[in-house]
Formats: structure tokens, sequence, C-alpha cells
């Protein structure tokens, strides 16, 4: 979910569930209350997902990783490793913020369900992927954020193989048409 004024004005219009905010803690830098921010706490109450498995964080040894262990079943799960392997904002998010402790868990925060995403305007959802950090019960820090977005799926006769020959025969009559004008390439059939 972006921070801008168009996805802030979304929320209001289209978004079917956002977590409920219980308390939130900042600890200012100085004496300015809007200046920097040396630690923050947010408890919210919201849906969460516990997430079984994430790659190894990116190192020289795991710089090519790209196998997805079969141990990993759910095809959310699946797509979570993906990503976290893959889109490279979400490697270095997860390079930068993770911190390892014992008997560390994994999850999935829901942040926002949409009716009509911004930018989409499908229905969608977006996640904060947290980690624990062994401090105390519940306690997890941000470690990269994932919006998943439910697209139409196409109808199948107009991409499938006779939704193809049939592009490709009316190209073909194009060009051909194109040549007895004396006009050169599709060009100037293409502009409006």
């Amino acid at each position: 979910m972006g921070n801008s004024w168009q996805a802030r004005d979304a929320l209001k219009l289209s978004a079917s569930s956002i977590p409920k905010i219980v308390s939130p803690k900042t600890y200012p830098k100085g004496d300015d209350p809007f200046g920097q921010v040396v630690w923050g706490e947010l408890v919210l109450h919201t849906r969460f997902g516990k997430i079984e498995q994430l790659p190894p964080i990116y190192s020289p040894e795991h710089e090519f990783h790209d196998e997805t262990p079969k141990s990993i079943t759910s095809p959310f799960q699946e797509l979570v490793y993906t990503n976290m392997r893959v889109v490279k904002s979400m490697i270095y998010e997860w390079y930068q913020k993770h911190q390892t402790c014992a008997n560390q868990e994994y999850g999935a925060v829901e942040l926002v369900r949409w009716d009509k995403a911004p930018g989409s305007l499908v229905p969608g959802i977006d996640l904060l992927l947290v980690e624990s950090t062994g401090n105390k019960e519940g306690e997890c820090r941000r470690i990269s954020q994932l919006g998943l977005r439910k697209e139409r799926v196409p109808d199948e006769e107009a991409v499938g193989a006779d939704a193809f020959r049939a592009f490709v025969w009316r190209m073909m009559r194009m060009m051909k048409s194109s040549r007895r004008s004396g006009r050169k390439g599709l060009s100037r059939s293409f502009k409006g």
C-alpha cells in the first residue's frame, strides 16, 4: 500500500477491511513531537497468518538461490517465499531489517483488504511481513510489505490459439493493403 493521497482517499471509498489501532507509542529523538522517531510500537487488532518458511537472507552464498523447497505446499506460502527471493525491494528490506533470534517465527499482518485497490481497481490485500523479535511474546518487527491483487481471469477464447491466428491474419491483411497502397510498413495504419 502506498502512502500517496490516492491510497489514503481510496481507504475511505474502497477498503472493505482495515486494522483497528489499539495503541500507538513513539519515542522521539529530540523535543520535537513531529521530528525523527528513535523507536515506536504499534498494537493492532487485525488478521494474522503464520509464514512457515522464508528463503535465506541475501549473501554471496545465496545470491542465486532459485528453488522453492518441496516442504512448502500452500500457494500463499509459495507466493511469499518466491517474492522474498525475487522482488528486489523485498530482498533489500529484509536484508536491512532482519535480526536473528531463538525460535524465530514469521507472519503476515493484514493492513488493508480492498474491494477496488488504488491503481488496479481490482480486489486485493496489502500485508506487512513481520518476524518475531525474541524480546517478548507477540512482539514483531517489520521485514517487508507485500501487495496482492486478484486480477480478472481472461476469457479463454480471447487469449487462445484461435484468437492469436485471427490477430495474425488481420496483421497480414493490413501489411498486404499497405504494400498495395504504397505505404511503408504498418506505422500509418496504427496512427490515430
